[in-house]
């Protein structure tokens, strides 16, 4: 499937370049598709990760003296954590893209010129649904910079990937404990 929007496809068909407000149309609809993307995929693993400790958790109310399977969830929820911490930064990374593109466009099509409003305050054109992207100047200045820049603890995704280390801290205390109650088992196993 194209990513180029049809009627663009139909202008560079018959020789003509897309129009600005086309090219800027698709910008937005890029720009919505990463959030929308990036957010599907993180509710998945922060889903999973709840699942998982919810069998940790079932499997400790249970008196057993078997704790490998709580090791083994563990260790998987381990591994879903640390690939949903990746997945975040990659759709934050995504997420940057499309905004410098996007913020290009504007500067293009001059959407980034200031407009009186009838208050007296000035605004653009432009669609900066955060503080960050109206931040115009440090986006075109060095794209690389602002691309590279930390996530600040007060945005979401910090809290997002904050969240998912707790579910590794968690995954660690279960294996932990689970280790702890084993050794007993495990220096028995190794005497005899």
């Amino acid at each position: 499937m194209s990513s180029v929007p049809v009627s663009a496809e139909n202008e560079v068909s018959r020789g003509q370049s897309p129009s600005g407000a086309e090219i800027y149309r698709h910008a937005i609809e890029e720009y919505r598709f990463e959030v929308q993307i990036s957010w599907e995929r993180t509710k998945f693993y922060l889903g999973l990760n709840m699942a998982l400790l919810a069998a940790v958790a079932t499997l400790l109310r249970i008196e057993s003296d078997s704790w490998w399977p709580l090791i083994g969830i563990s260790i998987v929820g381990l591994l879903v954590s640390g690939l949903g911490i990746s997945t975040i930064r990659t759709g934050h990374e995504y997420y940057r893209r499309t905004v410098w593109k996007k913020t290009l466009i504007e500067n293009a099509l001059g959407l980034n010129e200031p407009v009186g409003s009838q208050t007296d305050q000035y605004g653009t054109w432009a669609i900066a649904t955060t503080a960050t992207q109206e931040d115009t100047d440090a986006i075109l200045r060095d794209k690389e910079t602002w691309m590279a820049r930390k996530i600040e603890p007060q945005k979401i995704t910090w809290k997002l990937i904050a969240l998912m280390r707790v579910f590794i801290a968690l995954h660690l205390v279960v294996i932990g404990f689970a280790a702890w109650r084993l050794c007993p088992v495990i220096v028995t196993w190794w005497v005899s």
